[in-house]
């Protein structure tokens, strides 16, 4: 029988793969689903339930909670998310320039500048000069320091 929600099967073999990506370094698994006999359609947001409930220490899981509440306008669930994954593992780095983002858009400048901050000083502990730039980057929109798009050039 032909699946009959691609994008819902697709979602759900893109978290198993994006886990097994964030595992690979620990352990070596590999999860084969029939697409056929996924419930239809597939709740992307009670997948990462189930494997928050199976791991709620798992960071990628509680990163992607955050970001699927944010993506579906649930500001205080994601915000508990990022908080927590910040306050509970704060070597993920990826987690500080959202959580800025979030705290920006709730107008708490002041805690998304100290998000920011703190950001910059793990990326460069782990010599992760990618994120440090975007959290510097975006340290300075906060702060209001640098080019306004609105500068003509000419």
């Amino acid at each position: 029988m032909p699946c009959r929600n691609l994008d819902g099967a697709l979602g759900l073999v893109q978290l198993r793969a994006f886990r097994l990506l964030h595992h690979a370094s620990s352990a070596i698994y590999l999860e084969l689903t029939d697409t056929t006999t996924l419930p239809m359609p597939v709740d992307r947001l009670a997948a990462l339930l189930q494997f928050y409930a199976d791991d709620p220490s798992d960071g990628f899981t509680r990163f992607a909670l955050a970001s699927e509440y944010l993506k579906r306008g649930d500001t205080a669930q994601a915000l508990a998310f990022f908080e927590g994954l910040v306050r509970d593992d704060p070597e993920y780095v990826g987690t500080y320039y959202h959580l800025g983002k979030l705290y920006q858009k709730l107008d708490r400048t002041p805690e998304a500048i100290t998000t920011y901050q703190n950001g910059i000083q793990i990326a460069q502990a782990k010599r992760d000069l990618h994120a440090r730039a975007e959290l510097q980057d975006a340290l300075m929109q906060a702060q209001g320091i640098g080019f306004d798009d609105d500068d003509d050039f000419d």
